[in-house]
């Protein structure tokens, strides 16, 4: 197992060019042969070092911060695709501003990770100035949680953001609901622990990893189920929380973080919802999996609809009693 690179006692591997490892902290000296190397800064990936040779001192450039996360080594590093597309939605939205605290909403599933990772990268890659926490919310589905908490505190860790843990027994409050959605029941009580905890810990954003494969259902799930064209917004002002929701991975497909994921040997938690791969947006997924088979342009016309402008000619909106009376006496 390659050496670890601990975010909370600032030690890097440094390397020039991919052939040597240094490891060394900020204000640490490291001795290669003959050279002294002394770390005086880290800032983004690019790490000021001062040496006693002038010849080693002309491959300073060739020097990377790494750190250790999920199995392997990684440089702060998206595939370029999803990278483009997270930073396209930051600046798109303003998503990100100097000062932000954010506070991510991690379950430890596939795209909660790709986020908290996502936005560690932009937080070592780009000029903002903002700082990130991480929360997971305890439904209590399920009494092996407590060990999945564990692997969620060691990925953030490693990653040089906080962790914190609220409790809230969701699956009680799902049971004296009745027959209330289950789905609604825990997507509403989730909210509200991280916006209470967001004021706590004075966190003025909420991040959630909701990516276009979500948008797109909870757009087609709406016509089908209520007749309304809508879906949720990448951000949103929470006026009576004071926070402010924000989605950076409303560009990214599913199957991107998949394969990010199976790629980079991710410790995915399976979701410990009893209703997992039951509920109606599962059969809104499949729905248009299917339709794809036949429209192979289903997905992205529907993407595509998500837009304001997008909307063509459409009837107004249906008039009251008040609004037809004069038309309706006028046939009689």
């Amino acid at each position: 197992m390659p050496p670890r690179a601990d975010r909370a006692t600032q030690k890097f591997f440094l390397t020039t060019g991919g052939a040597t490892v240094i490891i060394a902290g900020v204000g640490d000296v490291a001795q290669l042969g003959e050279r002294t190397v002394r770390i005086r800064e880290v800032k983004g990936s690019n790490p000021s070092v001062s040496t006693n040779t002038d010849n080693f001192k002309a491959g300073v450039q060739s020097f990377r911060l790494f750190a250790y996360i999920g199995g392997i080594m990684t440089d702060f590093k998206l595939p370029q695709v999803i990278f483009s597309k997270v930073f396209r939605a930051v600046v798109e939205f303003e998503l990100i501003d100097d000062g932000d605290k954010i506070l991510i909403g991690v379950s430890g599933g596939k795209d909660s990770l790709l986020l908290t990772y996502a936005l560690a990268c932009l937080k070592h890659r780009t000029k903002k100035n903002f700082t990130l926490a991480a929360l997971t919310v305890d439904p209590k589905f399920g009494d092996d949680f407590g060990d999945k908490l564990n692997r969620i505190t060691k990925f953030c860790n490693e990653l040089g953001i906080a962790h914190e843990v609220r409790s809230a027994d969701i699956a009680g409050l799902i049971r004296e609901q009745g027959n209330k959605s289950p789905c609604y029941t825990c997507a509403y009580f989730r909210r509200a622990v991280m916006n209470r905890t967001a004021n706590e810990l004075g966190a003025n954003k909420v991040a959630y990893a909701h990516h276009l494969d979500d948008a797109v259902e909870t757009f087609f799930m709406s016509l089908l189920s209520t007749g309304q064209l809508e879906t949720f917004q990448p951000k949103t002002f929470l006026d009576r929380s004071n926070v402010t929701v924000i989605r950076p991975l409303v560009y990214v497909r599913e199957r991107e973080i998949i394969n990010f994921a199976a790629k980079h040997n991710l410790d995915v938690l399976k979701s410990p919802c009893p209703l997992d791969g039951a509920t109606n947006r599962q059969r809104v997924k499949n729905l248009i999996a299917d339709l794809s088979r036949d429209f192979p342009d289903l997905f992205n016309h529907l993407a595509a609809a998500l837009r304001k402008n997008s909307i063509g000619e459409l009837w107004d909106a249906p008039k009251n009693r008040e609004q037809m009376r004069e038309t309706y006496f006028s046939y009689k």
